[in-house]
């Protein structure tokens, strides 16, 4: 619900030798892909315009539907 959603794994075999595939990604609030790296060992950093997560908010007013309710 309007935000951005980051998906990690790591890549190669483990001590385990179970193969890990990758393919960690970023996905922004309109459901566009801003990152993805398949098969390969990286390191990326993210920066995030709030402003424009904000637009988003208003283009799609969600949380005025949202239920008031406390986790205990």
């Amino acid at each position: 619900n309007q935000c951005y959603v980051i998906g990690v794994n790591r890549v190669g075999h483990d001590g385990n030798q179970i193969y890990h595939s990758g393919h960690s990604m970023c996905i922004d609030p309109y459901g566009n892909t801003v990152y993805y790296k398949p098969e390969d060992e990286d390191l990326y950093t993210f920066s995030i315009n709030y402003p424009d997560l904000e637009k988003v908010r208003r283009q799609f007013p969600f949380l005025k539907d949202a239920d008031d309710f406390t986790l205990s």
